[in-house]
């Protein structure tokens, strides 16, 4: 049961995201397209099934995704371990990864911490306060933090 409301969910979601990329395109030809990112999902995707598989990334989601990322377990992330996981796991090309990490290191200490910089980073990332991270929230700050 449980599996079919997440199926449900996420095709929810789906039709959400589709409907808007085709009314953009068909009430505004001239503009671009909406960007999507593949990386986003699939990190989005692994984060959001780790716990709950509910359709949304928690705080505790959250904080996995950056132990991913902490090679060492010392709690902190250097550049060269954010770089190593992201061409690892393939997730774009190093010079958005460098963009990416040093927008999230928000004390500029050339390091990313649980405390501040991945609290701030989830407080970004959840764009309507709501204390969770649904996929399109995770997209579109994923795109704007890469570029």
């Amino acid at each position: 049961m449980i599996q079919r409301k997440s199926l449900v969910m996420g095709n929810h979601i789906i039709a959400g995201i589709l409907a808007v990329v085709f009314v953009s395109i068909v009430a505004h030809p001239g503009r671009p397209a909406l960007q999507d990112s593949p990386q986003a999902r699939v990190i989005f995707q692994a984060a959001e099934r780790n716990r709950t598989d509910d359709g949304v990334i928690t705080p505790e989601e959250f904080k996995d995704i950056f132990a991913t990322f902490d090679i060492n377990t010392d709690g902190e992330v250097t550049e060269k371990e954010f770089l190593f996981i992201w061409k690892d796991r393939q997730l774009g090309d190093l010079s958005a990864a460098s963009i990416f990490f040093h927008h999230i290191d928000t004390d500029r200490d050339n390091l990313l911490s649980e405390i501040p910089d991945m609290s701030r980073t989830f407080y970004y990332f959840d764009s309507n306060q709501d204390g969770k991270i649904n996929l399109v929230e995770f997209v579109i700050v994923w795109i704007n933090l890469s570029h």
